[in-house]
């Protein structure tokens, strides 16, 4: 017969390998049914204050997910401590960038951290140069509805005209 890892704990088996439910193990078990603790070496807060600030961690968690998988702040290829210092100051700023751009975005409507990188990295504009005049023409690309929340966020608007760009 197969158990599953926390059912272990409440069963019993007899000498003929027949399993039997330890009904006061369930029992004892039970009291502590709805209870949520924490360990923490602080000692002069409330402790709502304390689960308050444990619900709060997965922010941190998430941050260091951030920085690790989406600016791959890791692995670092650099064997200079000043490059590897500049490596991690180029990360830790951009993730500060990127947590305002988040801020700023969700005053008005909530949109992910990863959906706000995504549509920032489609709006694309193509450069086409005159034969000619050599004249430089910015044509506006493709721009999605949760590219122009954000653009709004900052107070940007996107041009949609053909400009000339000064070389």
């Amino acid at each position: 017969m197969t158990t599953f890892a926390g059912v272990k704990k409440f069963v019993t088996k007899d000498s003929s390998a027949v399993v039997n439910l330890d009904q006061d193990k369930i029992e004892e078990a039970e009291q502590w049914d709805g209870l949520h603790g924490i360990i923490t070496n602080i000692t002069d807060d409330t402790a709502e204050s304390l689960l308050a600030r444990y619900s709060r961690l997965w922010v941190i968690e998430e941050s260091f997910r951030v920085n690790k998988h989406t600016l791959q702040m890791r692995p670092i290829f650099h064997f200079k401590p000043e490059r590897i210092h500049a490596h991690i100051a180029i990360c830790y700023m951009t993730f500060s960038v990127l947590r305002h751009i988040q801020y700023r975005v969700n005053l008005t409507q909530k949109i992910s951290m990863n959906t706000i990188l995504d549509e920032l990295l489609n709006v694309q504009a193509s450069i086409h140069i005159h034969k000619r005049t050599k004249d430089r023409y910015r044509l506006p690309g493709y721009f999605s509805n949760e590219a122009r929340k954000i653009y709004k966020a900052f107070g940007l608007e996107r041009s949609l005209d053909a400009s000339i760009y000064l070389t």
